[in-house]
């Protein structure tokens, strides 16, 4: 119990950092920064690890995969370099976060019901090494080592919280926010 309040403790404390980090569109990785680094440290010590495995290298501007891509199964570690991650709205491919290493991403292709990868991955920097990691080779690692499942865990709430915040911060003129669209009221059966 004392595991689960002080766990439920730390996901407070970093969901609220990130709360009151400065905005800035959808850039809030960027700002979550120094909240990130020592998850970030953990994931690429993690990764080095898994240097044994297949290793990519990509050149700047190539494309990791594009939104709407078929999902591999491959989830991706980033060991150097920078990854911008785009998500396409109205139309227009917007900045969602800017990645590094110690980072992972395309976790989503781990579930069944995604078919499709849900936004582009574009390396930024001069070049960038990744790790690919299919399910299985997650779910071992998890199995082995409960920190680093925790540890990815706590990343991908606080990057999820931080792409919802910038969804939410960055639509174009004219869309309703949650706030403003009243909710129904309730019909007693």
């Amino acid at each position: 119990l004392r595991m689960l309040l002080t766990t439920l403790g730390r996901q407070l404390r970093i969901l609220n950092e990130v709360r009151n980090a400065q905005q800035d569109g959808f850039r809030g990785l960027d700002t979550a920064g120094p909240i990130l680094a020592e998850l970030r440290q953990v994931n690429a010590s993690i990764a080095d690890s898994l240097t044994r495995m297949h290793v990519t290298y990509r050149p700047r501007d190539r494309a990791v995969f594009r939104e709407g891509d078929r999902c591999d199964g491959n989830a991706f570690f980033i060991l150097d370099g920078e990854i911008t991650i785009y998500k396409r709205v109205n139309g227009v491919d917007i900045e969602a976060a800017r990645l590094s290493a110690g980072d992972i991403f395309g976790m989503e292709a781990f579930t069944k019901k995604q078919e499709h990868r849900q936004y582009s991955a574009v390396v930024t920097s001069a070049d960038s090494r990744t790790v690919f990691v299919d399910r299985d080779l997650f779910v071992k690692t998890a199995q082995l080592n409960p920190e680093f499942f925790f540890n990815v865990f706590r990343y991908q709430t606080c990057v999820l919280y931080s792409l919802e915040r910038a969804y939410y911060s960055e639509r174009p003129a004219g869309y309703a926010t949650a706030e403003a669209i009243e909710e129904e009221p309730e019909v007693a059966p």
